[in-house]
Order: C-alpha cells, then sequence, then structure tokens
C-alpha cells in the first residue's frame, strides 16, 4: 500500500462502497500484526461490512469510515481512545482481543472522475521514522487525500465484491507486489474472535 507507506502507518484498510449502502473491506493490512488480506492475497477480510445508513434510513456518522463518505471530508484522528463523537468500541474490542493499540487514524473518501465517493483509504498509527513511536498524522500526510481523490473507476462498471475500486489498486498496491497473506494461524485466530464481537 503506497499511501500507508508513505506516511509510514502501522497499517491501512480500504474499503469498497457497496450497492447494499455499505462499507466493504476490501484490503486490510497490519505490520505489527502481521496481517494481509483482501485485494491480491486472495485472503478474504472476515469483518462484517459497516453500514452507511441506520435501520431508519438515516446516514450512520457514529463511525469515522461512514463519516468520512456522508461528509466528503477527510478526519485526522491523534487517538482514538480519547476522540469524542466516533463509535470506537470496534476497534477497542480488537484491540483487546489481539493485544494491539489502535491510536492515531487517518480517514479519506476516495472519489472517482465523477466526484463519486466510491471508497474509503483508512491509515492507522503513523510511526515516527527515527523511533518508531507511534504519532498523529501530520498536515503533510493529510495532503494523501488529494491523492486518493484521484482514485479512478466508473459507478456504472463496480468491479467484483472482492475487488477494490478500480484505479485504486494502482494508488494502493503497486502492480510489483503480489505478496500473499503472511496472517499467522494465531493472528487469524485472533482476528476471527475480534471478528464475533
Amino acid at each position: 500500500m503506497a499511501a500507508k507507506n508513505i506516511t509510514n502507518a502501522d497499517g491501512g484498510t480500504l474499503y469498497r462502497v457497496t450497492d447494499e449502502r455499505t462499507l466493504e473491506f476490501a484490503i486490510l493490512r497490519n505490520d505489527t500484526l502481521g496481517v494481509a488480506m483482501g485485494g491480491t492475497t486472495g485472503a478474504p477480510v472476515p469483518f462484517y461490512p459497516i453500514a452507511l445508513y441506520d435501520h431508519d434510513g438515516a446516514p450512520v456518522t457514529s463511525m469515522v469510515a461512514a463519516y468520512a463518505v456522508h461528509h466528503g471530508q477527510s478526519v485526522n484522528i491523534a487517538d482514538a481512545y480519547s476522540q469524542e463523537g466516533f463509535d470506537f468500541s470496534g476497534t477497542k474490542s480488537f484491540d483487546q482481543k489481539t493485544g494491539y493499540r489502535s491510536r492515531s487514524f487517518l480517514t479519506m473518501p476516495m472519489k472517482d472522475h465523477e466526484n463519486a465517493i466510491i471508497g474509503v483509504l483508512q491509515l492507522l498509527n503513523a510511526k515516527d521514522r527515527a523511533t518508531g513511536t507511534v504519532r498523529a498524522f501530520s498536515d503533510a500526510d493529510l495532503h494523501l487525500a488529494g491523492v486518493a481523490r484521484l482514485a479512478g473507476g466508473d459507478r456504472a462498471h463496480q468491479p467484483a465484491a472482492d475487488q477494490p475500486p478500480r484505479g485504486a489498486v494502482r494508488i494502493l498496491h503497486p502492480a510489483s507486489s503480489t505478496r500473499r497473506s503472511t496472517t499467522s494461524r494465531r493472528t487469524r485466530a485472533a482476528i476471527a474472535s475480534a471478528c464475533r464481537c
């Protein structure tokens, strides 16, 4: 994932907007946990999609990725555990089950050439290159929102459910990358357990 590497983020997720009005996990990476799912790995991402609307049809804005879709704005969060206004209960549950600590998030809507939002790129835990300490995403990192919005795609030609939006692969997954899943059995078990929350 180029955006993950440029920002020195520990993790990244690419969500695809579906016809069912959800955000589907298309690609998931986390260096610390050794997780590589979706995209070219062939390993499915076992998380449930994020609803963009509640049962009454009202927009869901408590989830940061859904908020980015509904508002068409990037969201930069320094620490998910102290951030108010968003529901990070799933993140906290995942952290508790895996021993991970999610802190900084940079969440960016991705638009196609018709300015329609086709997905969301979410980067996790920016790391200081010198010390490896987790830091907040910087203004320079935020500049990537412009790059993410360049993702190509035609809503009339939506990709298959197991593929990221067309053009996004170019940004996030260079063609030379054919890395297979490096997720250990123990990590897969922890993730499977976290998915049942």
